[in-house]
């Protein structure tokens, strides 16, 4: 659909700077459509060859917890995810680390839940491909390692941009690596 294509050709332009706008552009192309489809129907097959395969597969958390994927779940979404929804959720988290070798990423359970919302699951992998591909890491932190520093960057930033009020947060501890934690899962 034109708002598929015009996430993509958005996320693969902001990850890509050198490339062109008309490469950019082919991203919302049928053709590219096409050749999207195909790349996730040969992951889907490496990563579940066989029908039941999906069907024992889990939900993967990615670092966030089994609490919180529950909220993600049941709750943050606008309710209950529906079967199928958790179905695509399973398959592009499993494609994510399989695939892609994504191990630790907070924020990749609800991003994949926003961008199925409005994408079907090719365009999802794809576009989470670009989003970490190795140019444009600044969109998801995909370590512990990188968590941790975006935790300390944000604190850094804090102090410098907002003076009273990282002091108010230091106070209470909000500006620590355990006390930014949980606000940089979400």
């Amino acid at each position: 659909s034109l708002r598929c294509a015009a996430w993509i050709i958005n996320v693969v332009s902001a990850a890509n700077l050198t490339m062109s706008k008309s490469d950019c552009d082919d991203y919302g192309t049928l053709k590219k459509v096409r050749v999207l489809e195909h790349g996730w129907d040969l992951v889907l097959k490496s990563i579940f060859p066989d029908p039941s395969d999906l069907e024992r597969a889990e939900v993967l958390d990615f670092g966030v917890g089994h609490d919180q994927l529950i909220n993600i779940l049941m709750k943050d979404h606008g309710g209950n995810i529906p079967e199928r929804g958790i179905q695509s959720l399973t398959k592009v988290l499993h494609a994510a680390r399989d695939s892609l070798g994504i191990e630790y990423c907070l924020w990749l359970p609800d991003i994949t839940c926003l961008l199925l919302s409005f994408m079907p699951e090719s365009y999802a992998y794809s576009t989470i491909r670009e989003m970490i591909n190795e140019d444009s890491s600044y969109f998801l932190a995909v370590s512990r390692v990188e968590h941790l520093a975006w935790c300390k960057t944000f604190a850094d930033l804090m102090r410098r941009c907002f003076p009273q009020t990282a002091a108010i947060m230091g106070q209470i501890g909000a500006l620590t690596p355990l006390g930014l934690d949980p606000i940089m899962k979400r």
